[in-house]
Parts: C-alpha cells; sequence; structure tokens
C-alpha cells in the first residue's frame, strides 16, 4: 500500500506516462501489427478466426458462389509483461531535475522497447518453427515455401538472396535483391487462390524492411538510389522505411526482411488485453527502508502473433 506521499507521486507519474504515451508519433511496432483491443476481457487465450481471406467479388447472376472457409482460425496466449525503475522518495516529492518526467519517458520508452523486441524476435524465428512462437494461420511456418501445402512461386516467402554476405555485398546487389522480394510478395496469392496486391499502386511508407546493422547503410544506399540518367528519380525512395535491428546477429546476420504494412490486415498481430498500469510502491527491507526508496512500476498484458504471412518476405543470403 502507498503512503500518502507516493500516492500523490503514484498520480503524477500516471498522468505524465499516459500522455507521454498516447502522445507519441506511431512507433515500427505498431506499423506491423493488427491491433486487436480485448481490454475488459477475462481470456488468456483468444482465438482469431478472421485471417482467411475473404471470398473474391464476382459477378452475380444466378447465385453467388461462396467458397468454402478454410480452417484458418488461430490461438493465441495473452502474457503478463511488467517493468519498472527504482528512485528516491525525497527526489521525487522535491522532483529534483525534472525526475518524474524523465522516469515517465523512461518507463515509457521500455514498455515500447519491449514489444519491438519481442516482435524481431517473432520475425527472425517465422521460419524456424522455434517453440513459444508458433505456426501462422495456415499450419505453416511465416516465412515457408509451401503455404497451404502448395509449392509454387505464389505461394513461397522464403526467398534465396543473390548478393554476397556482409562486408562484401553491393548496393546493386541489395537493391536487385529488394526488387525481386517486392515483386514476390506482389504475386503471392491467398487462400482462394486471388493475388492480393496486383492493382495497388506503391505509397508513401508502404514497405518497411527490416535488417542487420551491418548492412543498414548500403540497404539505405539501395534504397535511395538513383536508377534513370536524370539524376531524380528515385523509386524506392519513401516508399521502403529502412529499420535496423542490433537483435539479427548470428545465423541472422546477413538475412533481411520486407513487410507491406499499408492494408487493413498487417503481417503481425497484436492482442491488447489490458493497457499499460502504472503503479508506485514503497520497497521493503533494511537497505531500502534505509535509503528511503520506491519503485514505480508499469505492467501491461498483451499477445503477438504471425498474421498476414503474404504480406512478408524473408530474404536468406548465403555466408560467403
Amino acid at each position: 500500500m502507498a503512503t500518502p506521499s507516493l500516492t500523490g507521486i503514484e498520480t503524477v507519474l500516471r498522468s505524465e506516462f499516459l500522455r507521454m504515451y498516447s502522445a507519441q508519433t506511431t512507433p515500427t511496432w505498431a506499423r506491423l501489427v493488427t491491433p486487436i483491443d480485448l481490454t475488459g476481457e477475462k481470456r488468456k487465450k483468444v482465438t482469431l478466426p478472421w485471417l482467411g481471406a475473404p471470398m473474391a467479388f464476382q459477378e452475380w447472376t444466378d447465385r453467388a458462389h461462396l467458397s468454402d472457409p478454410l480452417d484458418d482460425s488461430l490461438e493465441v496466449s495473452v502474457k503478463h509483461y511488467v517493468g519498472g525503475i527504482g528512485f528516491n522518495i525525497d527526489d521525487y516529492e522535491d522532483d529534483n531535475l525534472g525526475a518524474i518526467d524523465i522516469h515517465a519517458q523512461q518507463l515509457v520508452d521500455r514498455a515500447d522497447r519491449k514489444k519491438w523486441d519481442l516482435l524481431v524476435d517473432y520475425i527472425k524465428n517465422g521460419d524456424a518453427n522455434v517453440t513459444g512462437f508458433g505456426l501462422g494461420h495456415d499450419g505453416q511456418q511465416f516465412f515457408d515455401g509451401d503455404h497451404f501445402g502448395v509449392t509454387d512461386a505464389q505461394h513461397d516467402n522464403l526467398l534465396a538472396g543473390t548478393a554476397a554476405a556482409a562486408p562484401n555485398q553491393t548496393v546493386a546487389e541489395i537493391k536487385g535483391d529488394l526488387y525481386d522480394a517486392i515483386e514476390t510478395m506482389m504475386e503471392l496469392e491467398d487462400d482462394r487462390g486471388e493475388v492480393f496486391d496486383d492493382a495497388d499502386p506503391m505509397v508513401q511508407g508502404a514497405f518497411i524492411a527490416v535488417v542487420p546493422t551491418r548492412i543498414y547503410g548500403k540497404f539505405l544506399e539501395a534504397v535511395a538510389a538513383i536508377s534513370i540518367s536524370n539524376n531524380t528519380v528515385r523509386p524506392l525512395s519513401g516508399i521502403v522505411d529502412v529499420i535496423p535491428s542490433g537483435r539479427l546477429t548470428a545465423d541472422d546476420q546477413n538475412d533481411w526482411y520486407v513487410f507491406r504494412v499499408d492494408r487493413p490486415i498487417k503481417p503481425f498481430v497484436f492482442v491488447n488485453r489490458q493497457e499499460p498500469r502504472v503503479r508506485v510502491t514503497e520497497l521493503t527491507g533494511e537497505l531500502a527502508v534505509l535509503e528511503n526508496r520506491a519503485a514505480a512500476v508499469v505492467d501491461e498484458r498483451f499477445a503477438l502473433a504471425y498474421g498476414a504471412f503474404h504480406y512478408a518476405v524473408k530474404v536468406v543470403v548465403a555466408e560467403s
């Protein structure tokens, strides 16, 4: 139970945290997920029955021919996450050096960072069938060569790149592989045999490329590269946002990923079971009491899962 002093600190900290959390620009992780709001519900497991494609539009003559729905539901488990920061109670009561604002911002950053870190773990394990990450809604690995059990180019989002491994690859090689990845994505078929995106133009921020830090610089050059002689057109500039990740190391240090994020359904799913909750509690124990310390704690409950594989392509680059 918080003391009256800590109750006041908790009120101010919660207010600052929620203000900063709601005012922040859309973080990268949020652009990659379809959000599902289940706040207020009391379920640890959630079934998502809508990941398959609806029927294609057709001419209505005597009747509309509806395809039977596939067994494309996906069950995900909600997990509980918590983070916090210790502080000196006197510093908060006196608001030394704007401590409340600084700590509120740190907690916001940590809450978002956890989601991004988990998302990268899902990304790099999408073709590994690692325990804890599960499969896609079609029962296949998220990055796979035979989605829906069909082995052809229209069901393969796991590509072999042509570029050399870092640091020997060239900007031109990366650019060629990036074009191939986007073209492949545009030809992938859904579970009804329909091509997804052959009628949709490329818009600003339509794609996100997640790449290892060791190729980040060259990848930026590839996206911004001039391709015609008048030196004015950069075909991929603004269309592809390049995000480096230091978590792509070891076996993942040459591979990279492209996602389409401007469609209603995203490559991943985020189930929000409980919004971030801020609490302040006094620390117990002789040392904590002598140092007059307390802790600000933020906890939330959510789940991540694989979503639309047809908006995701992995490019595997072999070691030189």
